[in-house]
Protein backbone atom coordinates (compact mmCIF):
# COMPACT_ATOMS: atom_id res chain seq x y z
CA UNK A 1 0.00 0.00 0.00
CA UNK A 2 2.17 3.04 -0.89
CA UNK A 3 1.03 6.41 -2.16
CA UNK A 4 -1.38 6.91 1.41
CA UNK A 5 -2.32 10.44 1.94
CA UNK A 6 -4.65 11.68 4.60
CA UNK A 7 -5.26 10.60 8.21
CA UNK A 8 -6.89 7.60 9.78
CA UNK A 9 -10.48 8.64 8.70
CA UNK A 10 -9.58 8.97 5.08
CA UNK A 11 -7.11 5.96 5.17
CA UNK A 12 -10.57 3.77 6.59
CA UNK A 13 -12.64 4.86 4.74
CA UNK A 14 -11.83 2.44 1.85
CA UNK A 15 -12.95 -0.28 3.82
CA UNK A 16 -16.42 -1.61 2.64
CA UNK A 17 -18.36 -2.15 6.00
CA UNK A 18 -19.16 0.78 9.00
CA UNK A 19 -17.98 -1.44 11.81
CA UNK A 20 -14.84 -2.21 10.21
CA UNK A 21 -14.38 1.82 9.02
CA UNK A 22 -15.30 2.32 13.01
CA UNK A 23 -12.55 -0.75 14.26
CA UNK A 24 -9.81 0.45 11.67
CA UNK A 25 -10.34 4.24 12.87
CA UNK A 26 -9.97 2.93 16.86
CA UNK A 27 -6.91 1.03 16.20
CA UNK A 28 -5.06 4.08 13.50
CA UNK A 29 -5.69 6.76 16.00
CA UNK A 30 -4.07 4.41 19.28
CA UNK A 31 -0.99 3.73 17.49
CA UNK A 32 -0.81 6.99 14.64
CA UNK A 33 -1.03 6.85 11.32
CA UNK A 34 2.74 6.21 10.54
CA UNK A 35 2.79 3.18 12.13
CA UNK A 36 -0.63 2.02 10.74
CA UNK A 37 0.58 2.35 7.32
CA UNK A 38 3.97 0.76 8.26
CA UNK A 39 2.09 -2.23 9.53
CA UNK A 40 -0.80 -2.18 6.89
CA UNK A 41 1.59 -2.99 4.32
CA UNK A 42 2.67 -5.81 5.22
CA UNK A 43 -0.78 -7.08 5.05
CA UNK A 44 -4.23 -5.90 3.46
CA UNK A 45 -6.44 -3.48 4.92
CA UNK A 46 -7.86 -5.54 7.63
CA UNK A 47 -8.11 -3.69 10.78
CA UNK A 48 -8.93 -6.58 13.50
CA UNK A 49 -5.44 -8.70 12.26
CA UNK A 50 -3.75 -5.68 12.45
CA UNK A 51 -5.16 -5.12 15.84
CA UNK A 52 -4.07 -8.83 16.36
CA UNK A 53 -0.19 -8.04 14.79
CA UNK A 54 0.14 -5.07 17.23
CA UNK A 55 -1.04 -7.14 20.30
CA UNK A 56 -3.58 -4.73 20.86
CA UNK A 57 -5.95 -7.32 20.20
CA UNK A 58 -5.70 -11.10 21.69
CA UNK A 59 -5.69 -13.65 18.71
CA UNK A 60 -8.45 -15.83 18.41
CA UNK A 61 -8.35 -19.52 19.43
CA UNK A 62 -7.99 -21.38 16.32
CA UNK A 63 -10.50 -23.67 17.71
CA UNK A 64 -13.23 -21.38 18.10
CA UNK A 65 -17.01 -22.39 17.46
CA UNK A 66 -20.56 -21.37 17.31
CA UNK A 67 -23.20 -22.94 16.07
CA UNK A 68 -26.38 -20.51 14.78
CA UNK A 69 -29.41 -21.88 16.15
CA UNK A 70 -32.02 -19.59 14.52
CA UNK A 71 -33.63 -16.42 13.10
CA UNK A 72 -36.82 -15.01 14.60
CA UNK A 73 -38.54 -11.68 12.30
CA UNK A 74 -40.60 -9.55 14.24
CA UNK A 75 -42.70 -8.31 12.08
CA UNK A 76 -42.88 -11.42 9.38
CA UNK A 77 -45.43 -9.48 7.55
CA UNK A 78 -45.84 -6.10 6.38
CA UNK A 79 -48.39 -3.88 4.30
CA UNK A 80 -47.19 -2.32 1.46
CA UNK A 81 -48.98 0.91 2.39
CA UNK A 82 -46.99 0.83 5.43
CA UNK A 83 -43.73 1.11 3.89
CA UNK A 84 -44.40 4.29 1.73
CA UNK A 85 -42.31 7.26 2.27
CA UNK A 86 -45.19 9.39 4.50
CA UNK A 87 -46.03 6.18 6.61
CA UNK A 88 -43.54 6.56 8.74
CA UNK A 89 -41.94 2.98 7.63
CA UNK A 90 -41.96 -0.70 9.51
CA UNK A 91 -39.26 -1.77 12.04
CA UNK A 92 -38.26 -5.06 11.28
CA UNK A 93 -36.32 -6.76 14.19
CA UNK A 94 -34.31 -9.68 13.68
CA UNK A 95 -32.75 -11.95 16.80
CA UNK A 96 -30.24 -14.97 16.09
CA UNK A 97 -29.75 -17.30 18.60
CA UNK A 98 -26.32 -18.80 18.86
CA UNK A 99 -24.42 -21.18 20.80
CA UNK A 100 -20.91 -20.87 21.28
CA UNK A 101 -19.17 -24.04 23.07
CA UNK A 102 -15.67 -22.42 22.75
CA UNK A 103 -15.31 -19.04 22.99
CA UNK A 104 -14.29 -16.60 20.33
CA UNK A 105 -11.79 -13.80 20.19
CA UNK A 106 -12.25 -10.51 18.32
CA UNK A 107 -14.73 -11.01 15.35
CA UNK A 108 -17.91 -9.37 14.01
CA UNK A 109 -21.35 -9.99 12.57
CA UNK A 110 -23.24 -8.85 9.95
CA UNK A 111 -26.50 -8.25 8.86
CA UNK A 112 -27.61 -7.86 5.06
CA UNK A 113 -31.51 -7.59 3.63
CA UNK A 114 -31.83 -9.62 0.12
CA UNK A 115 -34.97 -8.95 -2.08
CA UNK A 116 -36.59 -6.87 -4.70
CA UNK A 117 -35.44 -3.47 -3.52
CA UNK A 118 -35.12 -0.76 -6.25
CA UNK A 119 -32.86 1.80 -6.18
CA UNK A 120 -30.89 0.87 -3.19
CA UNK A 121 -26.68 2.09 -3.98
CA UNK A 122 -25.33 -1.64 -2.91
CA UNK A 123 -26.18 -4.17 0.22
CA UNK A 124 -28.34 -3.11 2.64
CA UNK A 125 -27.09 -4.00 6.16
CA UNK A 126 -24.36 -3.11 8.48
CA UNK A 127 -21.78 -5.30 10.33
CA UNK A 128 -20.85 -5.21 14.33
CA UNK A 129 -17.24 -5.62 15.73
CA UNK A 130 -17.22 -7.90 18.42
CA UNK A 131 -14.61 -6.31 20.85
CA UNK A 132 -14.53 -8.54 23.33
CA UNK A 133 -15.11 -12.04 21.10
CA UNK A 134 -18.26 -14.49 21.99
CA UNK A 135 -18.37 -16.65 25.22
CA UNK A 136 -19.38 -19.79 26.22
CA UNK A 137 -23.34 -20.17 26.11
CA UNK A 138 -26.52 -19.29 24.76
CA UNK A 139 -27.14 -15.96 23.57
CA UNK A 140 -28.77 -13.57 20.89
CA UNK A 141 -27.52 -11.12 18.76
CA UNK A 142 -30.22 -9.07 17.65
CA UNK A 143 -30.69 -5.82 15.11
CA UNK A 144 -33.47 -3.63 13.88
CA UNK A 145 -34.12 -2.08 10.33
CA UNK A 146 -36.50 0.34 9.04
CA UNK A 147 -38.59 -0.52 5.71
CA UNK A 148 -39.38 2.69 4.54
CA UNK A 149 -39.10 3.83 0.72
CA UNK A 150 -37.33 7.06 0.44
CA UNK A 151 -38.98 9.89 -1.86
CA UNK A 152 -36.52 11.15 -5.30
CA UNK A 153 -34.15 14.07 -3.88
CA UNK A 154 -33.65 17.13 -6.37
CA UNK A 155 -30.62 17.77 -4.98
CA UNK A 156 -29.01 14.34 -4.68
CA UNK A 157 -27.89 11.64 -7.54
CA UNK A 158 -28.96 8.53 -5.37
CA UNK A 159 -32.12 7.18 -6.81
CA UNK A 160 -35.07 6.71 -4.56
CA UNK A 161 -35.13 3.26 -2.10
CA UNK A 162 -38.69 1.08 -2.87
CA UNK A 163 -39.05 -2.10 -1.22
CA UNK A 164 -41.10 -3.84 -3.61
CA UNK A 165 -43.66 -6.65 -2.72
CA UNK A 166 -42.20 -10.04 -2.09
CA UNK A 167 -39.89 -12.18 0.35
CA UNK A 168 -36.66 -10.54 1.74
CA UNK A 169 -34.41 -12.34 3.50
CA UNK A 170 -33.27 -11.39 6.31
CA UNK A 171 -29.40 -12.88 6.68
CA UNK A 172 -27.13 -13.01 9.43
CA UNK A 173 -22.83 -13.96 8.86
CA UNK A 174 -21.03 -14.49 11.92
CA UNK A 175 -17.04 -14.38 12.30
CA UNK A 176 -13.64 -14.52 14.14
CA UNK A 177 -11.81 -11.91 12.50
CA UNK A 178 -13.51 -9.60 9.80
CA UNK A 179 -16.20 -11.52 7.80
CA UNK A 180 -14.31 -12.45 4.57
CA UNK A 181 -10.50 -12.26 5.81
CA UNK A 182 -8.03 -15.38 4.66
CA UNK A 183 -5.73 -14.61 7.70
CA UNK A 184 -4.78 -16.90 10.55
CA UNK A 185 -7.05 -16.67 13.23
CA UNK A 186 -10.06 -15.82 11.35
CA UNK A 187 -13.21 -18.37 11.30
CA UNK A 188 -16.44 -18.01 9.34
CA UNK A 189 -19.02 -19.76 11.05
CA UNK A 190 -21.71 -19.45 8.70
CA UNK A 191 -24.99 -17.72 7.69
CA UNK A 192 -28.73 -18.29 9.02
CA UNK A 193 -31.25 -16.06 7.89
CA UNK A 194 -35.23 -15.83 7.82
CA UNK A 195 -37.67 -14.30 5.51
CA UNK A 196 -40.54 -11.76 5.81
CA UNK A 197 -43.38 -10.85 3.31
CA UNK A 198 -44.50 -7.41 1.94
CA UNK A 199 -47.95 -7.86 0.82
CA UNK A 200 -50.17 -5.20 -1.37
CA UNK A 201 -52.93 -6.51 0.96
CA UNK A 202 -53.08 -5.28 4.56
CA UNK A 203 -50.80 -7.51 7.09
CA UNK A 204 -53.34 -9.83 8.57
CA UNK A 205 -53.71 -11.03 11.95
CA UNK A 206 -55.65 -14.01 14.16
CA UNK A 207 -57.03 -12.93 17.38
Amino acid sequence: MQGVVGGCGKLCSHLKTKGAQTACDLVCDIVGIKAFVNALNKTDLDPIYFCELIHACKAGPDDAHVDLLSVQLNPTTIAKKDTLPDSGGVTVEGVLAINVTKETGVGEWEVTLHGPVVGAQGEIGGSFVLADGLKEGVQNLGVKLTVQDTDPDPGSSDFPVTFEPGSYEFRFHVCQGACGSKHPHSIDFGRRSANFTISNTDAAFVV
